[in-house]
């Protein structure tokens, strides 16, 4: 799979923990907030890469497609019509079969992209609010020194911190909506191959709590029809 540029997007939510950790260490209405940042740390990268391998899926679907395609035009070389009809009929389940496969690992792809761009908005909010934590977290410390100043910025900090608290948590909740929607109509597939599996399998959606997501979760935002691949000869007689 390699490492791209797209991996530095798990840099935000990183540092926007950090940002908040250090805050909580000066102003304790930021401790709840260091909590829920923690949660928020992710790998939107690693989510879009698994978009790209049901991209490439797609496209190589729709190429076999395409040359079954062409195979199945011609219509020499058959003894019967009979026999050339059995013959489309069959190839006919195949193309369809392809078909319908390059819809749902398209759709995948689309839904992956999304939900990785809602996990790099809720890093960039993390960020945003660690920052300011840390610089309201700088200037108590550096009036500490001074009676009356530090007490008074201290009490500012605390409630510049709970009204934070109250947006970020707003943030999350408004963006872990879509991911839940997401994740509802990422459903209905039930015989994906094992290939297909272990590459869900180890999707982390997002955070501590992201593993458990997506592991499963397959299906597809527009209705497409499940694959059904022939499995009998056709009679040609």
């Amino acid at each position: 799979m390699g490492i791209s540029a797209r991996d530095a997007l798990a840099t935000p939510s990183i540092l926007g923990f950090g940002a908040s950790t250090f805050a909580a260490g000066v102003i304790p209405a930021a401790i709840p907030i260091a909590a829920l940042a923690g949660t928020l740390i992710s790998d939107p990268g690693q989510i879009r890469h698994a978009g790209d391998r049901h991209a490439t899926v797609a496209e190589t679907a729709g190429k076999a497609k395409d040359d079954t395609d062409a195979i199945v035009k011609p219509a020499d070389g058959f003894s019967t019509p009979a026999a050339r009809q059995a013959y489309d009929t069959r190839m006919g389940q195949y193309t369809k079969a392809l078909g319908d496969t390059k819809d749902q690992h398209s759709t995948l792809d689309t839904m992956m992209k999304i939900a990785g761009d809602v996990w790099i908005a809720l890093g960039a909010a993390s960020l945003a609010v660690g920052t300011a934590l840390a610089l309201q977290a700088a200037g108590v410390i550096s009036v500490s020194w001074l009676p009356g100043a530090n007490a008074a910025a201290f009490a500012e900090a605390n409630g510049f911190a709970g009204a934070m608290n109250v947006v970020l948590r707003g943030i999350v909740t408004g963006l872990r909506g879509i991911i839940t929607k997401i994740i509802t109509m990422l459903k209905g597939i039930k015989d994906l191959s094992l290939k297909r599996k272990l590459i869900l399998g180890g999707l982390a959606i997002g955070g501590v709590m992201g593993h458990s997501y997506i592991g499963n979760a397959v299906s597809s935002i527009v209705p497409v029809t499940k694959p059904s691949w022939p499995t009998n000869a056709p009679q040609t007689t």
